[in-house]
């Protein structure tokens, strides 16, 4: 995925950000689990770093990102590596800012603590709020606020790095000519589409054959898994027969922190929230129900109780997923991504521990594993025959793109022009004529970022190189510059700069967390996946 997401410099500079968001994120509640060994997570700039410190700061990452990317946060747990890696960051960049004397004082942590809307009463930090949800969250008011001041520290660091980041008038300017600079250029076109018929009478027998033989492991499909899941979900459990006022009364004022206010910041009466209050009543009654039903099933699971039988005696609903592959939560089809993992782990017939998600409760089994193979040639003949038709279409597209510019260049460099050299080619070729910016579409090649920064680099009369599209190849031929109307820089001057600004920010934070994590010479004793 996130190879995917770092393939063009605008998604580098969005995955730049998501990055620092997650070392810096303003203050959430979060819990913290840790393991105890006595060996060391790892080393940043020579200094042994503990399995807890390294938990700690690995679960607020994890948090973090459930913050980000809601339920599909799940999934990112998988991606161990970019896990490893941004939890090292905020270590290390905690350590570089102790080594910069970058420090957060009590009063800025107290200041901080204080304006987190979640721990005020009527608008005021409440001390018995903040106790309840250290209590709530299982951790201490020292560990909280170590972490807190952590999160401070380093926002402190990156604050400093990305204010130093300015820019001038001259380079709004420049960037505002660059966006909105046009060129007109000729295009001529080779659509592979258009070759596909004099490609696919030479896709023989034989040929289909030899190239399964030379490419197969193109083929191959990955292990998938089948799997069936049982259990219950909060929309599965009957709503509770009554509630009482007594049980609304308490609910509404243990809980103030959920209810709307009124203008003096205070909650808002009973009487005008009392069936939001009856909802988070009877939502919470369901999740004492499925904690209660998780806790009957570990006990059936760790008894080793049938799964059937499991299913009949708590009435749970059975359901079947796959097959699917083990990394891939996001398939049509797929179930809770917590639930494909778990059925990653079983070996064919094996029951898992209690799956408990913010949806419901379950236990899984794994029906069938099917290992990653190569199928047969009789049962991809037919997308191989298509994928030798299509690359050899490419290729002869490619193919007559390059004769023809290379036709074009020296007939140009005798002084030939070019429509007449066009007409005079062997197959005689039209050019369209297009308009486009650097980030524009360009007519048939569609939206091709190398395509644009070829067209703008070549002068005016000459041509490109030969470039590749999604669909075909081209030649352009530059022909007129447009430039930027002056006259609507001042309407887009505003959000330009800001736009320059943070690009810049971007850039620089990327180079400057390079540097450091080079100093740091990080050393990493933890499992990545």
């Amino acid at each position: 995925m996130f190879r995917k997401l770092m393939a063009s410099h605008a998604a580098k500079r969005r995955a730049a950000w998501i990055i620092f968001a997650l070392l810096v994120l303003p203050f959430a509640i979060y819990g913290v689990s840790t393991r105890f060994t006595d060996r060391p997570a790892g080393t940043v700039f020579g200094k042994p770093i503990s399995q807890d410190e390294f938990q700690a700061q690995r679960a607020w990452v994890l948090r973090q990102m459930q913050t980000q990317f809601g339920e599909a946060a799940e999934a990112l747990d998988s991606l161990g590596a970019f896990v490893t890696q941004t939890t090292w960051d905020r270590i290390l960049l905690a350590e570089e800012a102790k080594r910069r004397r970058v420090r957060v004082n009590d009063l800025e942590l107290a200041r901080f603590l204080q304006e987190i809307p979640a721990l005020q009463e009527g608008g005021r930090f409440d001390r018995q709020r903040y106790l309840r949800y250290i209590t709530a969250v299982g951790t201490t008011p020292q560990e909280f606020e170590r972490l807190l001041r952590h999160n401070l520290t380093v926002d402190k660091l990156v604050s400093s790095v990305r204010s130093a980041v300015t820019v001038t008038e001259e380079q709004v300017r420049q960037a505002y000519e660059r966006a909105n600079e046009q060129l007109t250029a000729a295009v001529i076109f080779f659509d592979i589409e258009r070759f596909l018929p004099e490609t696919s009478a030479a896709a023989t027998e034989e040929a289909v054959r030899a190239a399964f033989d030379a490419h197969s492991e193109a083929y191959r499909e990955p292990e998938r898994i089948s799997f069936e899941y049982a259990g219950k979900t909060r929309e599965e459990i009957p709503p509770p027969a009554e509630i009482t006022e007594q049980e609304l009364d308490a609910f509404y004022h243990d809980h103030p922190e959920q209810w709307p206010t009124q203008e003096d910041g205070t909650p808002k009466p009973l009487e005008e929230l009392r069936e939001q209050v009856r909802q988070r009543v009877a939502s919470e009654k369901a999740g004492k129900q499925l904690t209660a039903l998780a806790l009957d099933l570990q006990d059936d699971v760790d008894a080793k109780r049938p799964f059937e039988e499991m299913v009949l005696a708590r009435g749970l609903t059975k359901r079947a997923a796959g097959p699917l592959a083990p990394d891939d939560p996001w398939a049509s089809q797929a179930p809770e991504p917590a639930l494909l993992y778990a059925a990653a782990k079983l070996a064919e017939g094996e029951v898992s521990p209690v799956v408990q998600t913010d949806r419901g409760v379950y236990v899984v089994r794994l029906t069938v594993r099917q290992p990653a193979r190569v199928p047969p040639f009789e049962q991809v003949r037919e997308q191989v025959r298509q994928r030798v038709i299509r690359d050899r279409a490419k290729e002869l597209a490619r193919d007559r793109a390059n004769r023809l510019h290379e036709y074009l260049t020296k007939q140009l460099a005798d002084g030939k022009p070019f429509e007449e050299a066009s007409a005079a080619y062997e197959t005689p070729v039209a050019a369209a004529s297009f308009t486009f910016t650097r980030s524009g579409s360009i007519g048939p090649l569609g939206a091709v970022a190398a395509a644009n920064e070829a067209a703008f680099a070549t002068p005016l009369g000459s041509l490109t190189a030969v470039l590749e599209a999604p669909t075909g190849y081209a030649i352009l031929r530059p022909q007129t510059r447009i430039p930027a109307d002056p006259a609507k820089f001042a309407e887009a001057e505003e959000a330009l700069r800001k736009e320059t600004l943070a690009a810049q920010q971007s850039e620089r934070l990327n180079q400057w967390l390079s540097e450091v994590r080079a100093r740091a010479r990080v050393k990493s004793f933890v499992d990545s996946s």
